[in-house]
Order: structure tokens, then C-alpha cells, then sequence
């Protein structure tokens, strides 16, 4: 008689993932693009539906030079 291996199903692996490190790059003159630790007043918001930023002296409360990551639980700092 001859054993039958059943197949096995799919393994669904959830992990949570944590930003570890972010670089900003800005366009020079001739559109190159140069790594830079400030942002001056910008407050960048990356999130899974659309990128924006805005002058942070334009919204109370808001430190420029900063990324914030919406739906993604997480904020950093530049």
C-alpha cells in the first residue's frame, strides 16, 4: 500500500517592519540629485496613498524637517 502526501497549504508570515534609516535627496541646478540632512522648513508626509509636503510656518505645531510616515505608524526625524 502506498502512502498519499497530502500537499501542504500556503504559510502566511505577518511581520512588522520598522523604518531603520531614511535619506532625503534634493535636485540641484542641473536636476542631479544630492543627499542632504535638511530639509529647511518642508514637513514631508509619505503615506500608502499620496506624498506631500508643506511649509511647516505654514501649519501651527509643526517642526520642520520632518518625515512623517502615515499609515505606516511611524515618524522621523531628518
Amino acid at each position: 500500500s502506498s502512502t498519499r502526501r497530502q500537499p501542504r497549504s500556503p504559510r502566511v508570515v505577518f511581520a512588522r517592519m520598522r523604518t531603520k534609516a531614511l535619506m532625503v535627496f534634493k535636485l540641484d541646478d542641473e536636476g542631479n540629485t544630492v543627499y542632504t540632512q535638511d530639509m529647511g522648513n518642508l514637513v514631508v508626509f509619505l503615506s500608502n496613498s499620496e506624498p506631500f509636503c508643506v511649509p511647516a510656518t505654514s501649519f501651527p505645531g509643526m517642526d520642520p524637517n520632518y518625515v512623517h510616515f502615515r499609515d505606516f505608524e511611524e515618524t522621523g526625524f531628518v
